[in-house]
């Protein structure tokens, strides 16, 4: 039987040398792959940091949450959307979401798509889409591999079942996953910069220059995520924002339109309603043809 001596450092500091035979040589790589992935040393490229315990608190939970279109999608207590206080713990699952998931999923099934744009009014929840798109993702389509773009930062999502694994690391990092088909790379409005072969979604504006720069790769395509009903911002004031008044609510999506930004989360904010009035008094009927 052949054999070898095999070499191979672990978290960088240790070499373990030892003589195998060709079979057993493969098994040990297996496993020494999957060690690497499990070790926060084996983060790769250097630019990986420690990545905060709320965010594996809230996948913790995610996965664990049922999804259910016209309900709310509620975390334990001091469990946050993303890890990430200002987002609250809980959101309303539109039935949007569901038809633009079921939307794209077809086209992907069908291979004529695997480049996506959601786009739509700024302040109508796009960001709070990926939370839901990144658990049906993984819970009915099993996808075991995300790479999520926020805010000038990048993460890494590697589920093993009812596990995952959180990498952070900056906007060049992961290129390796991302060069892989079977990868879901989630954009929350940032610029799509690789062309790659993992499935793409990026969260827009229709003003954004990153929303045209998609659309004009191969098989690339936009889908436009609608208003809230009126039923819609009722239910999420009475759940979310209780102590907002119905008819205030109301007044303000008179005139702003229904938005949950403006007419539930910014509601009271004073800075917030100005600064609407200033653009309703600087708007030219030239800059609304423009948004025809």
């Amino acid at each position: 039987m052949c054999s070898f001596l095999w070499c191979f450092p672990i978290a960088g500091v240790i070499t373990i040398a030892v003589a195998m035979s060709h079979g057993l040589v493969y098994w040990l790589l297996g496993v020494a792959t999957w060690l690497w992935e499990l070790l926060p040393q084996g983060c790769w490229p250097i630019s990986c940091i420690q990545v905060p315990d709320d965010m594996k608190l809230f996948w913790q939970a995610l996965l664990s949450a049922e999804i259910t279109v016209g309900s709310f999608l509620k975390l334990p207590s001091n469990v946050y959307l993303l890890g990430l206080k200002r987002w609250g713990g809980a959101l309303l699952v539109r039935h949007c979401y569901r038809d633009l998931f079921d939307q794209m999923m077809d086209l992907h099934s069908s291979g004529t798509k695997r480049r996506f744009c959601i786009t739509g009014t700024p302040g109508i929840g796009k960001s709070f889409f990926a939370v839901v798109l990144m658990g049906w993702l993984v819970k009915e389509k099993k996808v075991r591999t995300i790479v999520f773009d926020t805010a000038g930062s990048r993460y890494l999502f590697t589920f093993y079942g009812m596990n995952v694994i959180v990498k952070e690391g900056n906007q060049n990092d992961f290129r390796d996953k991302l060069n892989n088909s079977a990868t879901w790379w989630i954009i929350d409005m940032g610029p799509a910069r690789d062309v790659c072969e993992a499935s793409t979604v990026l969260l827009a504006s229709h003003n954004l220059d990153q929303y045209l720069t998609l659309l004009n790769l191969r098989v690339a395509t936009a889908l436009h995520m609608p208003l809230w009903t009126d039923d819609e911002i009722e239910k999420c004031r009475s759940q979310l924002f209780p102590t907002l008044d119905a008819a205030m609510v109301q007044t303000l999506m008179l005139k702003w339109g229904n938005i949950p930004r403006y007419v539930l989360e910014k509601a009271t904010d004073e800075q917030a309603q100005r600064s609407l009035d200033a653009a309703i008094n600087a708007c030219q009927w030239k800059d609304m043809l423009k948004g025809i």
